[in-house]
């Protein structure tokens, strides 16, 4: 094997590590999240394991606003707060409190105004986003004939990076 395939399968390898954490680092978050709503909702993991798909979307729904009548909010109102913002949060961690639910989930953070650019493979977040860079990504969402349609991302640096959260999120 010479020096340059030895590289490129070590970076390969990187590349590939860097993609499960960040992946990994997501899906610890959700189910965290899934396992709150879940408690909320009252359902032991082995009978939510055992229900189809609709009727675990069924259970978190119930979960969700048993956490909102916990924390007196009504759903208008946590609807009316941004998607994934730091104040839905805080209504839904204040519920579980009131419930008496320990939680690993940290809740959402705060995205700035057009959100943050980050890292494809690594899911972590760099910097915050221009508008133009939030565009970009909606653009190429938009645009299913452009490569990189599926992911949102473009190459800046060396690495994929798309804008997370932005207006409307």
């Amino acid at each position: 094997m010479s020096t340059y395939d030895g590289e490129l399968l070590r970076t390969r390898a990187d590349t590939t590590l860097r993609m499960y954490e960040g992946l990994l680092g997501t899906l610890s978050f959700n189910v965290a999240y899934a396992r709150l709503l879940r408690d909320a909702s009252g359902i032991s993991s082995e009978g939510y394991e055992a229900i189809d798909f609709e009727s675990r979307e069924y259970v978190l729904a119930q979960g969700r606003l048993a956490l909102l009548k916990a924390a007196r909010t009504s759903r208008r109102a946590y609807d009316a707060l941004p998607r994934n913002s730091r104040q839905r949060s805080d209504v839904l961690l204040r519920g579980a409190a009131k419930l008496g639910i320990k939680t690993d989930w940290p809740g959402w953070s705060e995205y700035p105004e057009w959100g943050l650019v980050t890292d494809y493979n690594r899911g972590t977040p760099l910097r915050s986003a221009t508008r133009e860079e939030w565009q970009r990504t909606a653009d190429i969402l938009a645009g299913r004939d452009v490569p990189g349609w599926y992911t949102g991302a473009w190459e800046e640096d060396g690495r994929a990076v798309y804008v997370e959260g932005g207006p409307g999120e």
